[in-house]
């Protein structure tokens, strides 16, 4: 939902800011904000779905098709998130084996159709707060609640999450970073020149044809 994402102080961190999310806002143009629908509209003019400005998710106008509602799974957010919090302190298997588990189910094949596929996207499974060199967390990165993206943390996502997209399964970046963007924007590569799937990431030869090769 991007609470808080364009947010100038704290009061404003109730307002969901759902053009600017990084992985469905669609306000402005890529040269103003990344976002993965900024990018794909470089794209396809034409993207349909991706929301705009603030509002929540029965707005259609705004939202469209980003549902994302805030504390939707617990209305005691904060709360569950320090016991969720210290509970993977004392206990990180329980993290990994959901992840792996995640992951396995993707990875299945039982997903994949010819115009649907399910891909597992790890970029930030190894990350950790984003500091700055000096060792302190970088608050750039967070919304004035400090727990929320703001605006930059939002595109900073943005262009790790486009990394993976066009990484092959099996060869994704799991590693990236909170504090810096990874800038030029990943492209395709010319041997395979489309979003990866786990199909495409094992064979791509048989999906080539003479307009993917322009």
């Amino acid at each position: 939902a991007a609470n808080g994402a364009g947010a100038e102080d704290p009061v404003a961190v109730i307002l969901q800011y759902r053009g600017l999310a990084f992985q469905a806002g669609g306000d402005g143009t890529l040269e103003q904000h990344v976002t993965i629908p900024n990018i794909l509209k470089k794209y396809n003019p034409n993207l349909f779905g991706y929301s705009v400005g603030i509002g929540s998710p029965n707005v259609w106008e705004v939202a469209h098709l980003n549902v994302a509602m805030p504390g939707a799974i617990a209305a005691d957010l904060p709360g569950q998130a320090r016991t969720l919090v210290s509970l993977l302190h004392t206990h990180s298997e329980a993290c990994i084996d959901y992840a792996n588990r995640e992951m396995d189910f993707a990875a299945s094949g039982k997903y994949d159709k010819s115009d649907f596929a399910v891909v597992t996207q790890p970029f930030f499974r190894d990350v950790s707060t984003p500091p700055m060199k000096d060792g302190e967390i970088n608050r750039e990165f967070f919304a004035p609640d400090c727990f929320h993206f703001s605006q930059w943390g939002h595109a900073l996502v943005s262009t790790w999450l486009w990394k993976n997209i066009m990484e092959p399964v099996g060869a994704k970046t799991t590693l990236g970073s909170a504090s810096v963007p990874t800038l030029p924007l990943a492209c395709p590569d010319a041997a395979c020149p489309f979003i990866r799937t786990n199909e495409n990431s094992k064979d791509c030869s048989q999906y080539i044809t003479p307009a993917a090769r322009t």
